[in-house]
């Protein structure tokens, strides 16, 4: 009778929705990954209770096999959102087409295929922590439970809790130890904590301990209490507790998000093995060499949308109506005609002076961002037709040098188009 109870249901109902299930629980994972630049190994538990519920919804059938079908769809979903749909949203977000080749070029770059393997690999370490843990409990659970409405999951005083502790005074405890700050005769504030620490889930780790009361707060201070290393309950109901943790990382995603879709949105970066930089919305590419050493952008700037064949009464192409347009190109390999930006500097300006005698310029010597040694050139032309012109040449450290040309014949898109031709200097970056 008992056998017969627990084996109602369908596999196959059963693991259409744990896969349901499981995909929707992965959405924190993917927003974490995409937005925040972070791989949180606590929601990898929450991959795992996705499925068990969404099993359990679809009705599948509970039996001794119900852990290792957790187990083995946890990896699998991983597996497809790791390896293509966050490919997708890293797409999307840098404003690039979606589609499989759009992917499957991203991975010809060996930067990202080997940051992502490497990424895929801790994430189905992660998962199978994770979703062990639920399958761990689901098993212990099936040798008592009579009815598969009983079943549930009970993740207070588990394992995973103690890991997470664990893990959680490996992050904190020893930079209390550093400053001998073990009572309170001696307390760091929390933010010189956190000044210590490069680990992402730090915040996660010290209010887990301060839950547990292994960290103490004394006079708007903390210290770290050696004699309560013991304790496993939080000071609250766990299920209170987990509710409250998993809302707040809810919240802090969802705030993620919007500020880097906001943000996001106004660039669009280009990037291959050798170089990356970053446009404001609103450029166009143009053209594109065949080995991706060049890239040509247009905007229009002052909004006119197309350019007319000559103005009025003269027999002459209004080049004013023409978008501004930004060239970027790059040396692969070092020419060696220049040994510093200082040597670039003096024969510019002796051609500037001698040949090209342009109505005004300047010429600027500043470091980016990112610390290359940089040139800006200013040029403009009154004579027909009105031309100004923002070159750059960045020089990095073995003598590359990037070429970045700004071009307009519209005089009202000067302010903005020196703007957006200088921040895009500064996202500029040599791979290798």
């Amino acid at each position: 009778m008992e056998d017969n109870v627990k084996k109602e249901g369908s596999y196959l109902t059963g693991i259409i929705g744990a896969i349901i299930g499981g995909a929707i629980a992965t959405i924190p994972w993917v927003l974490a990954y995409v937005y925040g630049n972070v791989m949180l190994s606590l929601l990898a538990v929450l991959i795992g209770a996705g499925e068990f519920y969404g099993y359990k919804i679809f009705r599948g059938k509970i039996d001794k096999k119900l852990p290792i079908i957790i187990m083995v769809l946890a990896i699998i979903i991983v597996t497809i959102v790791t390896l293509l749909v966050i490919p997708a949203l890293l797409l999307q977000k840098e404003n690039m087409t979606v589609s499989f080749n759009s992917i499957r070029n991203l991975y010809t770059y060996n930067n990202f295929s080997s940051g992502i393997i490497r990424d895929y690999i801790i994430s189905v370490l992660f998962t199978v922590l994770g979703a062990g843990v639920i399958a761990a409990n689901i098993k212990k659970q099936l040798v008592n439970v009579e009815n598969p409405k009983d079943l549930k999951l009970d993740l207070s005083n588990t394992e995973e809790q103690k890991q997470v502790k664990e893990e959680s005074i490996k992050i904190i405890k020893p930079i209390f130890e550093k400053y001998d700050a073990t009572n309170n005769n001696n307390t760091l504030m929390k933010e010189e904590v956190f000044a210590e620490i490069e680990n992402p889930g730090k915040k996660v780790a010290f209010n887990y301990l301060k839950s547990l009361g292994i960290i103490k707060k004394y006079k708007g201070k903390y210290y770290y209490s050696e004699e309560d290393e013991a304790n496993t309950k939080v000071k609250q109901s766990n299920g209170k507790v987990t509710a409250i943790i998993i809302a707040i990382i809810v919240v802090i995603l969802i705030a993620i998000t919007v500020y880097n879709n906001l943000y996001t949105s106004q660039n669009l970066t280009v990037w291959n093995d050798d170089v990356s930089f970053t446009l404001e919305t609103g450029w166009t590419e143009l053209e594109s060499s065949e080995n991706q050493s060049e890239w040509t952008y247009y905007k229009y700037i002052s909004e006119i949308p197309v350019a007319t064949t000559n103005t009025e009464g003269q027999n002459q192409i209004d080049y004013t109506q023409y978008p501004a347009t930004m060239v970027f190109s790059y040396e692969q390999e070092s020419s060696g005609t220049y040994s510093s930006i200082q040597e670039i500097h003096t024969s510019l300006e002796t051609y500037i002076k001698e040949q090209v005698l342009p109505a005004e310029y300047s010429i600027e010597e500043f470091t980016t961002a990112n610390g290359y040694e940089t040139l800006k050139i200013y040029l403009k032309y009154t004579d027909y037709p009105e031309e100004i012109d923002y070159i750059y040449y960045i020089r990095n450290q073995d003598g590359r040098l990037a070429y970045f040309t700004a071009t307009t014949f519209n005089m009202e898109d000067q302010g903005q188009l020196e703007e957006e031709s200088t921040n895009m200097v500064n996202t500029f970056k040599w791979e290798n």
